[in-house]
């Protein structure tokens, strides 16, 4: 009997998902600007200032989610015992139909025709979907960048800054991967609240107001029913719902974010009320392709980045795929020389080794062509495929918040300064370049000195000369704007 009418249960229980919800900075908006930034960075690869600013700030923006998945991996808590808890029941035999639908149109996650329910404790921090589209596809693009790219390749310091930023993305795709399959094997989560026939409306989101450890008795079942059943309880309780799943933490996360929800249906997680087995199962099946896709394209472009390393092993332009098409004849008829020493009779070691090298060449060639295809297919297909899982998820802020616009708008200033320094000898005063011209002099001589250290095959002289020609350059007057 309910405390507030002799005609209701003490309490109902209703299926909610307890979750962490999207944080701003991974909002939708900076999501795509993301992805905007990754696209930039291979359409930028031969303007150099340009490129910089681009590679930079998706660098910084991928990095940083991958320590999130660092801190949490390292940190993830241990799943809470469960139990048993008895509940009143609701059916259509108990309760006519006008309390049923009242109940239904209060509640539409309604335990119905149960007596009991398993209560264990879960939250999901749904950062974990967007931190596994950003180290995923971060790691899909860098890979082939590392490979392929002549202005990556073409310099040392870019070719060891993209290899710092690829084997980041690796572990944090690692991380995200691991951490990711907690969102849909987390049990449901229930809500035990006041019956709707006091009058009280419910949020259909409802925050962590604080575990309120003077409720507690020893178990779930006895607290439970002693709030519901005990006015002093309740009001010392303070809220119409008691949510158990408020009694777990996550890592950096404010427990005071942690939302119980009915808003998250057909999310395509356990904790949906509307999943069932088939659909999970299906979604189980899907969710292995696209590991498989994952694995095999990785799998290629590690396989073509240890080729770039010893590219005398064969005639195939790994680090160059443009160059297939341009001198498709050349590397052709290398491979057929190949193909008639090793299918002659002769069985010297000459036939074995064009053999070998046939082989290896055929493996590169089907390797190469396959990821030059796959890599942007399973690119875009992971993509969408985990933002049809975000798109769905709870977010703390809208798209105008601040914290969604802001690194958009940081980007934009730090792309005009860039520009403002790429320009910044057109509008220079003569005292500025003359200034600029020593210092490039003296810049100059420690090159030099490096150079000459590490070769030894540089002397003074040498420095002297190209600095007396520096010093001949024939400065302008200034412009008058």
């Amino acid at each position: 009997m309910s405390l507030f009418s002799p005609d209701l249960p003490p309490f109902i229980a209703q299926q909610v998902t307890c979750v962490y919800p999207l944080t701003d900075r991974y909002g939708a908006l900076p999501r795509t600007f993301y992805y905007c930034l990754l696209a930039a960075c291979f359409v930028t690869q031969h303007h150099g200032w340009m490129n910089k600013v681009f590679l930079g700030a998706s660098y910084t923006y991928a990095a940083t989610a991958a320590i999130h998945t660092f801190v949490l991996r390292a940190r993830q808590s241990p799943v809470s015992p469960g139990e048993w808890v008895d509940i009143p029941l609701v059916s259509n035999a108990t309760y006519n139909s006008t309390v049923m639908s009242a109940f239904k149109a209060k509640y539409p996650r309604l335990v119905t025709n149960s007596q009991n329910v398993w209560v264990q404790p879960a939250s999901m921090d749904l950062d974990v979907d967007a931190l596994l589209a950003i180290t995923v596809t971060g790691f899909l693009v860098v890979l082939p960048m590392q490979c392929w790219s002549s202005a990556v390749r073409g310099n040392r310091l870019r070719y060891l800054l993209v290899s710092i930023w690829s084997a980041i993305m690796f572990a944090g795709a690692v991380c995200s991967l691991l951490l990711w399959p907690r969102l849909f094997n987390t049990l449901p989560q229930y809500s035990f609240c006041i019956p709707p026939a006091v009058g009280m409306s419910l949020k259909e989101n409802m925050q962590n107001p604080g575990w309120n450890s003077r409720v507690w008795h020893g178990n779930w079942n006895s607290t439970i029913w002693s709030i519901f059943t005990d006015t002093g309880t309740l009001t010392e309780l303070g809220e119409l719902c008691f949510n158990p799943c408020f009694n777990t933490t996550s890592a950096l996360r404010v427990p005071s974010r942690l939302t119980a929800t009915m808003q998250m249906e057909d999310s395509g997680r356990f904790t949906d009320v509307h999943s069932t087995w088939d659909h999970l199962a299906d979604d189980e099946y899907r969710r292995q392709l696209v590991y498989n896709a994952i694995f095999v394209t990785v799998a290629c472009n590690v396989f073509l980045l240890l080729v770039t390393v010893v590219p005398s092993v064969t005639n195939i332009p790994v680090h160059q795929p443009k160059r297939l098409w341009r001198e498709h004849q050349a590397i052709w008829s290398s491979i057929m020389d190949h193909a008639r020493n090793a299918f002659s009779l002769s069985t010297s070691a000459r036939a074995w080794t064009s053999r070998a090298r046939l082989c290896l060449d055929l493996l590169i060639l089907c390797v190469l062509v396959f990821a030059m295809v796959a890599s942007p297919v399973v690119l875009i297909l992971v993509i969408v495929w985990i933002e049809g899982f975000i798109r769905k998820d709870l977010v703390s802020g809208a798209y105008f918040a601040v914290n969604q616009w802001g690194p958009l708008t940081q980007f934009a200033f730090v792309l005009v300064a860039a520009m403002i320094m790429k320009l910044r000898y057109r509008f220079a005063a003569r005292s500025d370049i003359e200034s600029e011209i020593r210092r490039t002099e003296g810049h100059l001589k420690k090159l030099y000195g490096i150079l000459n250290t590490q070769s030894g095959d540089r002397n003074d002289e040498q420095n002297d000369v190209v600095i007396d020609e520096a010093r001949q350059i024939e400065v302008q007057p200034e412009k008058q704007v």
